[in-house]
């Protein structure tokens, strides 16, 4: 194919610009040009091609990456809400503020029994005459107040809105 020359006007009616925007390309480099006003006419449109991709494609490119991200965030976002509401519903998860209420107060109440063990043994630790008897006595007090935490329900956990309001 023969590159033909053509003046700036016929070039940019060609390429869909100015006659001033064609020249400008050229200043830059981007568009050849042979002597004041020739452009050989294959050649040049090949480059404005080349020149056009390069300039707006990445562009286009990485808007359309970034809304796709966006989009992939803002779906995984949803979903991650909708995991949560399942597992409320199902009873899995809780509130941080229920489980502190629910565990404060499991906690109160074993201190409670542990500070009371030495007031309710000492009577029995008085008329033990072994070791072994006050190891009992004080292994079942012990045991008694360990099963305050053993008694963990997760029933426990509902209904608590009413008592945090």
């Amino acid at each position: 194919m023969k590159n033909r020359i053509v003046n700036a006007k016929t070039l940019a009616e060609v390429l869909g610009i100015t006659e001033q925007y064609v020249n400008k390309l050229a200043k830059i480099g981007v568009l050849e040009k042979h002597g004041r006003g020739k452009f050989p006419l294959e050649s040049n449109i090949t480059k404005f091609v080349e020149y056009q991709k390069a300039s707006e494609g990445p562009k286009t490119q990485n808007w359309k990456e970034s809304y796709w991200q966006e989009k992939a965030k803002h779906e995984r976002a949803l979903r991650q809400i909708a995991e949560i509401k399942v597992g409320e519903a199902q009873g899995k998860l809780h509130e941080a503020s229920r489980i502190e209420h629910v565990m404060t107060n499991m906690l109160i109440t074993f201190r409670n029994k542990l500070l009371g063990v030495p007031y309710k043994i000492a009577n029995v630790l008085v008329g033990v005459e072994t070791a072994d008897e006050a190891l009992q006595a004080l292994r079942k007090e012990m045991c008694e107040a360990l099963d305050e935490l053993k008694s963990y329900d997760t029933t426990m956990f509902a209904g608590q809105e009413e008592a945090l309001d």
